[in-house]
C-alpha cells in the first residue's frame, strides 16, 4: 500500500510539473542530448497482457511519448549528431531499439515514420536470421504458462524460472544447450499471435527499416552478455554481427548496444574489437545524458518501459530520476570501485556496511601472501571487495579459481549483482565462479563433488547456527596448512562459533586473539585493564586488533582431525 500510494504520489507531481511546462523548462536549461532506449512496442488490446514484458510500451502510449519529445527539442539521428566535435550545447533526444521485436517493427514504424523520426535499430544478427524467441521471453512464458513445455524441461529450468536474470550470467554454450528443446516446445504450443508478436523481426524486416533511413547497428549475433563470456565467444559475437550485417545490408554498421549494458557486461577488449570491426560508437544502459567528455564506446541511455506515462518520461529527460536508476543497475558502485589496487582508498569513502576496512584488505592481502592459493572459497560475496581482492592475487600469481558463495548476489532488492560487475570491472571474471545458493546447500554439494580449497574466507549470514554451519563445512573443504579467515568476528555469534573452532579443531591461530564487542563502557574498561596486565605481548596484540585486523580473524589448519566422540570443552 505504501509503495503505491507513492507511486501515485510521483505520477501525479510529475504529471503536474509536465502541465506547468517546469519540466520542459528544466530539460531544456540542461542542454544535453538524453538517448533513449526502447525494446518492444505493442498493440495497445496487448498492453495488459502478462506475456508482454514490462520493458514494451503500449502504440499509442508510444505515440504520445515521440510527440512529447518533440515538443520538448529536436529528435537527432544518433549517427548525425556523434559527428558533431561538440557534443552538447542544445536539448535534444535520440531514439533506440535493443533486440527489435516483431511487434515493434509493426507499431513503431509508422509512428516513426509519421512524425519523421529516424531511429536506431540495433538488431542481434542471428535473431534476425532464425526469427526465434529471445531467452527472456521464453521464460517469461513459461513462468506464465507452464503447460507450454514438458515437464522434463520445466525441472531442467527450474533454477533459471525462480530467478529469471540468471540466464544473463551462463556462458552462451550453456545458455543455448538448456534452452534450446524449451524455445522449441514454446514456439510450438504457445498462441501464434503471441509468438509472432516476441519474436525477433526477420531480415526482411530489417531491409525494410533500412530502406526507411534508420540505422541498424550490432547487438551481438545471440544477444551474448559479453561480460560473462570465454575472449574467443565475446570477441566472435561482436565479428560474426558485423559480418552479418554487412552482408545482409551491403555496408559496414556504425553503432553497437552491448547486451544488457550494464556494469560488467563489457569492458575495454570488447571496444577494441568494435573498433576493429569499423563500428564509431556503442549504448550501454548507464542513465544519464550526453556530456562533452562522454565514451563514444559507453554513451549512456535512458531505458523506457510500460510504466513510463508521458509524464514520467518527462521526468526521466530532466535527470531527476538518474540517481535512482544509477543505485538500480549498480552504477553507482562502479564509479568508486575502479580496481582492486584502488580499493582501500575507495573504500575509506564509501564503505558500506557489507564492506572491510582498508586495513583489513591489508592483512587479507598479507594472508594470501603467505598462504599462496589456487583455489579459494568465501562464503557471502555481497559488493565484491574481497572478492576482487582475491582474484587480483590468482591473477598476479600464475592464475587458479575462486569460488563466491551468496544467494543474495543477484537479489534486485540485496546486491543485484555489484559484486559480480565489481570483479568483471577489474578484468578479473574468468578466475570467478559464483554460486548463487545458500550455503547450507552449496557447501555439502562442494564437498560431493570432492572440491579443495586452500584458502577459505567466510564472511555469510551472522547468526551462530549458519556461521557454525560454514565453519564445519569449510574444516572440511580446507586442505591441511590451508588458511581460513572469518570476518566479522566481534559479533557476538561469530565470536562463540570461532571459540569453537579453537577448541575442537586442530587449527592454529594467525595474529592477534579474537575480540568480541561488548555493550558497555564498564566491560571495555575491565578488559582494558586485563590487556594492561598482560604485559607487552598483550598490549601488542590489543594494539593489533584496534588498529590493523578489526573484526578479522585468521588461523591455519594443521591438519584433518576429528575429536573424541565423547570429547567436549566449553567455548
Amino acid at each position: 500500500m505504501t509503495t503505491q500510494l507513492l507511486r501515485s504520489t510521483v505520477d501525479t507531481t510529475a504529471a503536474l510539473l509536465e502541465r506547468t511546462h517546469w519540466l520542459c523548462a528544466r530539460f531544456r536549461k540542461q542542454a544535453r542530448l538524453r538517448i533513449l532506449c526502447y525494446h518492444g512496442v505493442c498493440a495497445d488490446e496487448d498492453a495488459d497482457q502478462p506475456w508482454v514484458p514490462s520493458y514494451f510500451v503500449a502504440a499509442s502510449r508510444f505515440a504520445e511519448q515521440m510527440k512529447l519529445l518533440q515538443r520538448y527539442g529536436p529528435v537527432v539521428f544518433l549517427p548525425e549528431f556523434l559527428q558533431r566535435a561538440e557534443l552538447v550545447g542544445e536539448a535534444c533526444t535520440a531514439v533506440t531499439f535493443d533486440d527489435v521485436a516483431a511487434c515493434t517493427y509493426r507499431h513503431a514504424l509508422p509512428v516513426l515514420e509519421r512524425l519523421g523520426i529516424r531511429a536506431s535499430f540495433f538488431v542481434s544478427t542471428s535473431y534476425a536470421r532464425t526469427g526465434r524467441l529471445f531467452v527472456a521471453d521464453v521464460l517469461n512464458l513459461i513462468g506464465w504458462d507452464p503447460e507450454l513445455v514438458s515437464v522434463g524441461v520445466r525441472r531442467s529450468l527450474a533454477s533459471l524460472l525462480r530467478d529469471p536474470v540468471r540466464h544473463k550470467r551462463m556462458p552462451l554454450g550453456t545458455q543455448q544447450t538448456l534452452l534450446a528443446e524449451a524455445e522449441a516446445m514454446v514456439r510450438e504450443s504457445a498462441d501464434p499471435h503471441v509468438v509472432d508478436a516476441l519474436r525477433c523481426m526477420n531480415w526482411d524486416e530489417v531491409r525494410t527499416i533500412d530502406r526507411a533511413g534508420h540505422e541498424i547497428g550490432g547487438h551481438t549475433a545471440d544477444h551474448a552478455i559479453l561480460g560473462w563470456q570465454e575472449d574467443r565467444v565475446r570477441r566472435a559475437q561482436i565479428l560474426r554481427c558485423a559480418e552479418d550485417i554487412r552482408t545482409e545490408l551491403g555496408r559496414a554498421p556504425i553503432g553497437f548496444a552491448y547486451p544488457n549494458g550494464g556494469p560488467g557486461d563489457f569492458a575495454d577488449c570488447d571496444v577494441r574489437v568494435l573498433r576493429e570491426c569499423g563500428f564509431r560508437y556503442a549504448v550501454s544502459t548507464q542513465p544519464g545524458p550526453i556530456e562533452s567528455n562522454s565514451d563514444r564506446f559507453a554513451l549512456p541511455r535512458c531505458g523506457v518501459g510500460i510504466a513510463h506515462h508521458p509524464a514520467m518520461l518527462a521526468l526521466e529527460l530532466t535527470g531527476t530520476l538518474d540517481a535512482r536508476r544509477s543505485t538500480q543497475a549498480g552504477w553507482d558502485s562502479a564509479s568508486a570501485e575502479v580496481s582492486p589496487a584502488d580499493e582501500p582508498a575507495a573504500e575509506a569513502v564509501t564503505r558500506e556496511p557489507a564492506s572491510m576496512r582498508p586495513e583489513e584488505y591489508a592483512v587479507l592481502d598479507r594472508l594470501l601472501q603467505d598462504a599462496q592459493p589456487r583455489h579459494t572459497l568465501e562464503i557471502g560475496m555481497a559488493t565484491g571487495g574481497s572478492s576482487a581482492r582475491i582474484c587480483a592475487y590468482l591473477a598476479a600469481h600464475g592464475g587458479g579459481q575462486h569460488v563466491a558463495i551468496d544467494p543474495f548476489q543477484f537479489a534486485d532488492d540485496a546486491w543485484a549483482g555489484r559484486g559480480v560487475a565489481r570483479v568483471q570491472r577489474a578484468g578479473l571474471a574468468q578466475y570467478l565462479e559464483v554460486i548463487a545458493e545458500p550455503d547450507y546447500l552449496a557447501l555439502p554439494a562442494l564437498v560431493k563433488s570432492g572440491r579443495r580449497f586452500d584458502f577459505i574466507l567466510i564472511d555469510g549470514w551472522h547468526s551462530f547456527d549458519y556461521t557454525f554451519v560454514d565453519l564445519f563445512y569449510a574444516d572440511v573443504l580446507l586442505n591441511s596448512g590451508g588458511t581460513l579467515a572469518i570476518h566479522d568476528t566481534n559479533w557476538p555469534a561469530v565470536y562463540r562459533a570461532c571459540r569453537f573452532l579453537e577448541t575442537h579443531k586442530a587449527y592454529d591461530r594467525i595474529g592477534p586473539p579474537i575480540s568480541v564487542s561488548l555493550p558497555s563502557i564498564m566491560a571495555r574498561g575491565l578488559r582494558r585493564i586485563r590487556q594492561i596486565m598482560g604485559g607487552p605481548a598483550a598490549w601488542h596484540a590489543a594494539r593489533q586488533r584496534r588498529t590493523e585486523w578489526y573484526a578479522l580473524g585468521a588461523y591455519r589448519k594443521r591438519a584433518d582431525a576429528q575429536v573424541p566422540n565423547d570429547f567436549y570443552a566449553r567455548f
